[in-house]
This record gives C-alpha cells, structure tokens and sequence, in this order.
C-alpha cells in the first residue's frame, strides 16, 4: 500500500491479478483500477 502526496488516495498492489486499485480515504471505495503486468508487490511515489 502507498498513499499519494496529499494523502487522499491509497494505492493498492494487487499481485495476483497484475493490477493496481486506487482507493478514495474519505469514502474507502476504490475508484479505479490499472492493470500493469505480472505481480506488482509494492509501491512507491517520485517526487516529480
């Protein structure tokens, strides 16, 4: 799990199925969901 700069989304590595869920912390509902390849197990966000 990571969350953004503003700490207003949760990002959500989701190994198994090679996606990621973007989750709103006010409401805990995602808002979408990006496939991006086999197994991500981890996040991290760039300052740029």
């Amino acid at each position: 799990l990571a969350f953004d700069e503003n700490e207003r989304h949760i990002y959500s590595t989701n190994g198994i199925s090679g996606d990621v869920t973007i989750i709103n912390v006010a409401s805990l509902r995602p808002i979408k969901t990006l496939k991006v390849g086999r197994f991500p197990w981890g996040a991290a966000f760039r300052p740029d």
